[in-house]
């Protein structure tokens, strides 16, 4: 089911993208104090397999002035003007509608990104068929650029359920062109919000948000930005965004079955599956495998192949501790002992479709 997700229909099958390249879209209005940073930062990466779109809102300083000098002395960079006023969702949709390549990345005009953000995101989302986007960690700048000591999420991948919080700014991240023209990109009907919304409706596909951690993005904090300056309505329209989530999405017919009534339904079977799944392991731990065989049952593949491993290791390293009756300060030992023999039968007994997620899982658990 999720692989078949993943070759779903796209809004026009004879388009051509270009393989590997990231088309970054960065919506502009009245810019000019942060755009020059931005921009620099985007030239600034490590690959030259990019092009970016600079779409302007209408501005009345020098922000289109400082955009066409760039794109006049560099072939990849496009000034796209004749807007007004139409809000940064709109502005990304004409970006996604004109991108031609594999992949999208989003940076706002104020925003900046590390030199490996691109080539970090594009090798994680390439190496891993179920991740529909990936993202750099944030950390907050102030208006002059200086960190606040305040970051965001570092999770190694976020699924539908985990995104209950809005987790990520929409400069963060990278995604599957196809799927997201497919999804109709950004819902315009939302002033704020949008962004998140549009995370939800890609993961309720069944597929999750992956991290490239040693990566980054600067994400300046300042009282003009668009959501700092209108924040009843945009906390208005995040509650709108979260009823949405919590209910069945017309805008996503195609979903897997626990995912389709919305998050109530998918987190309770998704804790359900890794509730099992760490039980399972702890069952195999300590020798009672008839036990484990029975749990085995209850525990969903393609769930669980949503799950971070890492946070699973983490779990499970407490029911094994817990169901041995041993101090942690016997974990060593316990691994030592152990080790060959949990992967020997977790192996024999786990269904094939399980073998991918469990070899993640057990290198974190023996990390």
């Amino acid at each position: 089911m999720l692989h078949s997700l993943l070759r779903g229909k796209i809004s026009n099958p004879e388009e051509s993208l270009r393989e590997n390249n990231v088309c970054v879209i960065m919506p502009m209005f009245n810019s000019e104090k942060y755009l020059e940073g931005s921009i620099r930062s985007i030239l600034d990466q490590d690959i030259s397999d990019w092009e970016l779109l600079l779409i302007d809102d209408g501005s009345t300083d020098q922000t289109v002035m400082i955009a066409e000098s760039f794109a006049q002395k560099h072939a990849n960079i496009t000034l796209v003007t004749g807007h007004r006023r139409q809000g940064p969702s709109k502005l990304r949709n004409i970006g996604i509608q004109k991108c031609r390549s594999e992949f999208i990345a989003f940076l706002d005009s104020d925003d900046m990104m590390s030199p490996n953000s691109l080539s970090s995101r594009v090798e994680a989302i390439k190496s891993d068929p179920l991740a529909i986007g990936t993202y750099s960690p944030v950390s907050l700048i102030n208006p002059q650029g200086l960190k606040l000591d305040l970051n965001g999420t570092k999770k190694e991948i976020v699924n539908f359920c985990d995104l209950a919080g809005n987790l990520f700014i929409t400069s963060c991240i990278l995604v599957r062109a196809k799927q997201i023209k497919n999804l109709g990109g950004f819902d315009t009907n939302l002033l704020y919000g949008e962004d998140w919304d549009l995370w939800l409706r890609l993961t309720r596909l069944g597929y999750y948000i992956k991290c490239a951690p040693q990566s980054h993005i600067l994400y300046r904090q300042h009282p003009q930005s668009h959501s700092h300056s209108n924040l009843h309505r945009d906390f208005k329209a995040r509650e709108a965004v979260s009823e949405i989530a919590w209910a069945r999405d017309k805008r996503c017919p195609d979903v897997p079955t626990y995912f389709r009534e919305g998050l109530g339904p998918a987190s309770r079977a998704m804790a359900n599956t890794q509730r099992a799944f760490t039980t399972y392991i702890s069952c195999i731990f300590i020798g009672n495998e008839d036990e484990g065989l029975k749990i085995l049952n209850d525990v969903n593949p393609p769930l669980l192949s949503l799950s971070d491993p890492q946070t699973l290791a983490s779990a499970s390293r407490f029911a094994i501790l817990r169901n041995a009756v041993v101090p942690a300060s016997e974990w060593n030992e316990i691994l030592k002992n152990k080790k060959d023999f949990v992967e020997e039968r977790s192996r024999l007994h786990c269904p094939y479709s399980l073998k991918p997620f469990l070899d993640k899982y057990l290198s974190k658990l023996f990390s």
